[in-house]
């Protein structure tokens, strides 16, 4: 039986606000895994800041973590998940990784306890600097290898992360990006392995759009800052042709997405529509033309992959984790979100192309969805199971 400890600050907590909501694509791929191979089994490490009673009363987040640090586990969609605060810095400081040690030595016996009772046969580090720091050091205590995903990769590059990277059986890029950053910090094979997308999102049915008919944009993501929803909106007030451009999901930017609309005078053509379950994205997703989500920084988001599968051509940023999937005009558009006035210029043109040509939309949309479909799970299942069990 292979045993894969996984070491991370990427799950849906629920008792952590701001993480509730998070992408839950660990368990999803867990879950897929486990349905192709049962000799399978999985253990969580969710670290997370430590926080005391003094850091406790400065925000609702520390008092969150304060609060879950008195815990040695949580429950996340029905997985008891093993939790390890650690003293962790909001900047890369040469004394950072000391007070990581320092974390793990406090509560060596939570972790002996576990590689005691799991007994992992790998480790698997979700990014390149803390997760992949906590397995080197685990690692060399217990003789267990450990695989990195280059999450990070390119906000980490010191001397450590080079170690964390080169002290890894096997290392993973879910991005063209991150295939080039760890060119330049190690001479290792890397493998890439993409996140996989479900076959119900392969229901492809070719829509045609009249003739004036208004266009219909869709975005599904947590309402955070990077999202740069707000500059699709403001972008939109440019757009002379009908439109709908519908938001899916919940965040702290939702009340100034909402006054936002409101002070450009665009309800009912710009709409926040609120959480959506993932399994009720194929059928929607049929209803629209175009997926928008220009965010920044964004590794690479399993939505786009989703959105192509149904067939809808993409909107995405540069040198973020799908540019070097896809070709720009084939599959979707890449546009630069750092210049708002640049942004707005390549947006409205890219909208008023396919407005006006119902025939380019068609290969688009035809394109979006055989690229999606070699992102599928019987793709992305057998390169994993490979790099689990050595082969």
């Amino acid at each position: 039986m292979d045993k894969i400890l996984v070491i991370t600050s990427i799950l849906p907590i629920a008792e952590l606000e701001h993480k509730k909501n998070e992408n839950d694509i660990l368990l999803v791929t867990e879950n897929q895994l486990m349905s192709r191979d049962k000799s399978l089994k999985f253990e969580y490490l969710f670290f997370f800041p430590k926080a005391n009673i003094v850091l406790a009363q400065f925000s609702r987040k520390w008092k969150a973590y304060f609060k879950l640090g008195q815990n040695e586990t949580s429950l996340t969609q029905g997985k008891i998940i093993q939790l390890l605060p650690v003293l962790l810095l909001p900047k890369k400081v040469f004394f950072r990784n000391l007070l990581i040690q320092i974390s793990l030595f406090r509560k060596r016996k939570v972790i002996k306890g576990i590689m005691e009772t799991f007994q992992p046969t790998i480790i698997h580090a979700q990014c390149a600097d803390t997760s992949a720091f906590i397995a080197k050091k685990i690692s060399e205590k217990y003789k267990i290898p450990y695989v990195v995903t280059l999450r990070g990769i390119n906000q980490f590059t010191d001397k450590k992360t080079v170690e964390n990277i080169e002290a890894a059986a096997n290392i993973v890029a879910i991005s063209p990006k991150q295939l080039i950053d760890a060119k330049e910090l190690t001479n290792k094979k890397v493998h890439f392995i993409p996140h996989g997308i479900h076959d119900s999102f392969f229901q492809y049915t070719q829509r045609l759009r009249s003739e004036n008919e208004k266009l219909r944009l869709i975005t599904v993501s947590r309402l955070i800052a990077l999202k740069n929803i707000d500059k699709v909106i403001k972008s939109l007030q440019n757009f002379k042709k009908d439109f709908v451009f519908d938001i899916f999901g919940e965040g702290p930017e939702k009340e100034a997405l909402q006054k936002l609309i409101f002070d450009l005078g665009m309800e009912g053509k710009v709409n926040l529509k609120g959480k959506i379950l993932n399994e009720k994205l194929p059928t929607l997703f049929n209803s629209y033309d175009l997926f928008v989500m220009p965010s920044y920084p964004e590794t690479l988001g399993r939505v786009y992959f989703e959105a192509m599968g149904c067939g809808l051509p993409v909107i995405a940023t540069k040198g973020t984790g799908i540019d070097g999937l896809i070709s720009n005009g084939v599959q979707g558009f890449l546009v630069d979100v750092h210049d708002e006035k640049l942004f707005s210029e390549s947006f409205n043109s890219i909208l008023q192309q396919l407005y006006n040509n119902q025939q380019l939309q068609t290969e688009m949309s035809k394109a979006a969805h055989e690229f999606a479909r070699t992102f599928s799970w019987d793709e992305i299942v057998p390169k994993y199971l490979a790099l689990y069990k050595n082969e």
